[in-house]
């Protein structure tokens, strides 16, 4: 044992904590790279912002960008202000300057964390910053995007802040609980999260009996700010009839709010959603235990943080983007307890433990991901996984519309074809009838088609209900437009694109067969320099419909330029081969 109190004494150093701080804060920023391959909602946020900036309004006609069925009731979004900020960043700063403001937005979040902890304790330790990174990989659909989530997060995390500054027996801060309540409900829908969050932490506070009469005023001041948007009482009542309405399609097609408590039942891998499902298990009983202490030794309970810990346990094991909420919630509320009952944790053999969690756990994580991710940090890669080339097309060749898409494409065709095009399905759910949602997503749903089902279960659905004369489709594998290729005698294939392609009806005037044509829009060597394997993949698979030689083109691409630490890539260069033979 004292061996080891010289490296405790070490650990205990305030030069030694800011620099294994610093790294730990890199090493989040690190495991939530830009996953624009799935960031589908940048783009038509964007195109709002460019509709809210430019004609100086807060208000939208949100069907405007498409034609296909909207909602029999009226449909009232405000995100006016969520988007106006994007768009003003893209407008001065360009793609990168999104990425930046990403990254201002996690500084943000973080400095508000150690803030916290500084003030309350007045010693930083390492295992505060482990706490934070452990928090970290709860922030999917916030950090690991560029879109409003990001901003609604920091003003949770902002209003968490205030509140247990309150807590902590100062309420210096408690006047800027309406400002950021007026800020938040321009911003994005998640206010609505924050105002059932205040209410509790409102009703809390008064049976703890800590309200004065000036900060009883100021929590009653938030509350109204809900009606401070350009819609007044209109949108909150119209919010909470669409939550609330049943057989909401929203609720099973959008990963963000699918029930995290399923994945309890999933295989549990290292940072999969399993893995954070039952973390968040454990969170929830460390804090109720916690809170069995405080009340033994102090015999009161913190209604406050009872019920809210309650009220985010329950929508985060309902919705998986609450999930971030819960572990910011943790963060403080944990912190605040040991603090109350006078528990230090921050001496040395507790920042040797921590230190040791985090290497282990970190590089456990940054070995999985290496070999099957693709890090991205370039504000330049969103265009990369933008259906950018088809748009192109479309437009150079003029293709006749109206056009079919899938629903991932929808927010770059609003943002880059407008008015030129509308679009027939995007990310805005709630501005689509039920009606039509289950007719979009029944498509594929088959697991077996053959050419005469194709019709019947495809094209019987939507091109003969919607009449479209294009499609831009999304390059997946076994997806749509590989049924397109291999069953439809209707269609023809008239653009590849890195990430989408197009096709046309046959009986549209595209000399599709000219050898001039084939090298401009359908030619294999134009992504001889594509190196990665989630672009080339679905690329094989759409040449091997229809042309073998292009395919094996595609495959030598995919030998010579993905990385040797990819982990799928013999197993997909042996299977590329086998469809070739």
């Amino acid at each position: 044992m004292n061996i080891l109190n010289p490296l405790l004494i070490i650990f205990e150093k305030k030069w030694f904590i800011f620099i294994n701080g610093i790294f730990i804060l890199l090493c989040s920023v690190l495991i939530m790279p830009n996953l624009f391959y799935d960031d589908y909602d940048i783009w038509w946020n964007l195109a709002y912002g460019r509709h809210f900036v430019e004609n100086k309004t807060m208000y939208i006609d949100d069907f405007k960008f498409q034609y296909t069925p909207t909602p029999k009731k009226e449909v009232i979004d405000v995100n006016w202000l969520g988007s106006s900020i994007l768009y003003t960043v893209y407008r001065i700063f360009g793609r990168n300057g999104l990425v930046f403001f990403k990254l201002v937005c996690q500084i943000c979040i973080f400095l508000l964390m150690i803030m916290f902890i500084i003030k309350i304790s007045s010693k930083l330790g390492i295992i505060h910053f482990v706490t934070i990174f452990m928090c970290s990989l709860f922030f999917i659909g916030y950090f690991d995007i560029v879109n409003q989530h990001m901003l609604t997060l920091v003003m949770f995390v902002s209003l968490t802040y205030i509140i247990f500054d309150l807590k902590s027996n100062s309420s210096k801060l408690l006047w800027q609980l309406p400002l950021i309540m007026i800020f938040w409900i321009n911003l994005h829908h998640g206010a609505f999260l924050g105002y059932g969050y205040l209410f509790l932490i409102f009703i809390g506070e008064i049976l703890n009996r800590r309200l004065d009469f000036r900060n009883f005023i100021l929590f009653l001041f938030s509350f109204f700010t809900i009606l401070f948007n350009p819609y007044g009482i209109k949108y909150p009542i119209n919010f909470i009839q669409r939550f609330f309405s049943k057989g909401s399609m929203l609720k099973s097609n959008i990963k963000g709010v699918y029930p995290t408590y399923h994945s309890l039942f999933s295989k549990i891998e290292l940072n999969s959603m399993s893995f954070k499902a039952w973390l968040m298990v454990i969170m929830f009983f460390i804090l109720v235990l916690v809170m069995v202490t405080v009340w033994k030794k102090r015999r009161s309970i913190d209604y406050s943080i009872l019920f809210s810990l309650v009220f985010l346990f329950y929508y985060a094991m309902m919705y998986r983007l609450i999930i971030a909420f819960f572990s910011v919630f943790f963060f403080f509320s944990l912190y605040y307890l040991l603090n109350i009952i006078n528990v230090r944790i921050s001496g040395g053999k507790c920042s040797l433990c921590a230190l040791i969690l985090f290497i282990v756990f970190f590089s456990s994580l940054l070995q999985k991901d290496i070999g099957q991710r693709t890090f991205l940090f370039s504000g330049d890669d969103m265009i990369k996984y933008a259906p950018e080339g088809a748009c192109s097309f479309m437009l150079d060749e003029k293709i006749a519309g109206p056009i079919y898409n899938t629903y991932r494409e929808g927010g770059y065709i609003i943002w880059r074809l407008y008015p030129d095009y509308k679009v027939f399905i995007d990310p805005r759910f709630y501005v689509y009838s039920k009606t039509f949602l289950r007719d979009v997503f029944s498509v594929g749903s088959k697991k077996e088609l053959t050419e005469q089902t194709f019709e019947k279960t495809i094209l019987g659905k939507l091109y003969e209900k919607y009449g479209f004369k294009s499609a831009i489709i999304r390059n997946e594998r076994y997806g749509v437009l590989s049924s397109f290729l291999k069953f439809s005698k209707k269609w023809q294939l008239a653009y590849i694109g890195k990430i989408s392609s197009v096709i046309v009806l046959r009986n549209e005037k595209i000399k599709t067969s000219s050898r001039e044509y084939f090298t401009k829009y359908l030619s294999p060597e134009r992504f001889n320099e594509i190196s990665d394997p989630q672009i080339l993949e679905p690329l094989f698979d759409i040449y091997d419909s229809f042309d073998k030689r292009s395919a094996s083109i595609i495959m030598k691409t995919y030998e010579k330029n993905v990385r040797k630490t990819y982990f799928f890539k013999d197993r997909q260069v042996k299977l590329m081969k086998r469809m070739l033979m």
